[in-house]
């Protein structure tokens, strides 16, 4: 029907002369950049795995965790000294209160 399924007969491709020039031009960029992908890395190293403005960061950054949990660590422990503190104010507030009104009851 349409002259290039399988079972019908078919046409050798023929490239316009004029039209050429796209396929190298495809090649050659093809090309260039396989080179560059595998030569760069050879001639210029990866400095960001290796570099020494990256250790020393993450060294800083370790510190500052162990910073955070010491004081965090001391910040929780302070908590619960305040609210012990405040537990035993209300708890004598409350014995000082029930005195006031047994005191009131027997006058």
């Amino acid at each position: 029907m349409y002259g290039f399924g399988l079972g019908s007969m078919q046409q050798k491709w023929q490239a316009n002369p004029d039209e050429r020039w796209k396929d190298w031009v495809i090649i050659g960029a093809g090309s260039v950049s396989l080179v560059v992908g595998v030569i760069m890395p050879l001639l210029w190293p990866m400095q960001g795995l290796t570099s020494h403005s990256h250790m020393a960061a993450s060294a800083n950054l370790a510190q500052a965790r162990l910073e955070a949990r010491e004081y965090g660590a001391e910040r929780r422990q302070e908590i619960r000294k305040r609210v012990q503190e405040h537990k035993e104010v209300q708890k004598d507030e409350e014995l000082g209160h029930c005195d006031d009104q047994t005191d009131t009851n027997r006058k």
